[in-house]
């Protein structure tokens, strides 16, 4: 069973109460996306949100703010003018930043041009590369944050 992180528990009458892990999902190919909306968009205690360029979803985190998502999984090249990066720089500047997973065919060549020490100053917490299974397409949005890197090729 996946363990729910501290920051989605809460008290309410004294009852322990946990709200659904928060996730923005932005990928701009159309196949890619209904696959990641039936995915994750079914997972219970997932409240995902999903865009496909760069534009709707630095507008998504600036709109819901320091509280807006626990979690974004993004492609790099999206269309429109913003990349991942973009979007994990938005991100970034939260006082409460979430966690960010550049998921990109491209995941080779970021991780050869950029130190796990760069990506994070970047916003990137993890580079996954595709294509990945059905399993670790919903691991992404419901794993523990520190086993993520068991789940997914390359590492960082």
């Amino acid at each position: 069973m996946t363990e729910i992180p501290e920051h989605n528990r809460s008290m309410q009458e004294g009852v322990e109460v946990t709200r659904p892990t928060r996730v923005l999902v932005a990928e701009d190919d159309p196949s890619l996306l209904l696959l990641m909306r039936v995915v994750i968009g079914d997972l219970d205690n997932v409240d995902a949100t999903f865009c496909t360029t760069g534009e709707e979803a630095i507008e998504l985190i600036a709109k819901e703010g320091a509280e807006s998502f626990d979690r974004i999984i993004t492609d790099n090249g999206l269309a429109g003018e913003r990349t991942g990066f973009d979007v994990a720089k938005k991100a970034s500047e939260l006082p409460n930043p979430p966690f960010v997973i550049l998921f990109t065919g491209r995941a080779e060549t970021i991780l050869a041009e950029n130190t796990k020490d760069q990506l994070r100053e970047k916003g990137i917490g993890l580079v996954a590369g595709k294509p990945l299974s059905i399993d670790q397409l919903r691991g992404l949005a419901v794993e523990p944050i520190d086993q993520l890197d068991q789940l997914i090729q390359p590492r960082l």
